[in-house]
């Protein structure tokens, strides 16, 4: 899919020009940026950057994905954990990497 926003613009107006082109019946209709390195996500790329601030070069890319419902809010206690795959050797990465919802929960263990 090929979207043309305007350069000067926001994440969130490439993430607008995306949803309208994107129908989905399984998610919210949220949506993210992520940037790929080498096959691992780098970073969750905040909705308020400039457009001209991204530098896709070398290995790098973007992916807009639309987010489950159950990583839309996280709890103080949850956050997101990015999954690649690899072989042997953890820098050696291919495929499609995701990320997973993590909660921290405390156990009370004297109850065992």
């Amino acid at each position: 899919m090929e979207l043309f926003p305007n350069k000067s613009g926001t994440v969130t107006d490439l993430l607008l020009e995306a949803a309208k082109k994107i129908k989905s019946e399984t998610a919210g209709g949220h949506l993210r940026l992520l940037e790929i390195v080498s096959c691992k996500i780098n970073h969750i790329i905040p909705n308020d950057i400039i457009l001209e601030c991204l530098n896709p070069a070398g290995t790098k890319s973007y992916r807009v994905e639309e987010i489950p419902n159950d990583q839309v809010k996280l709890e103080p206690n949850e956050f997101l954990l990015p999954v690649a795959h690899f072989q042997k050797e953890s820098y050696q990465t291919y495929g499609v990497p995701f990320l997973l919802k993590v909660k921290n929960v405390s156990v009370d263990w004297a109850g065992f």
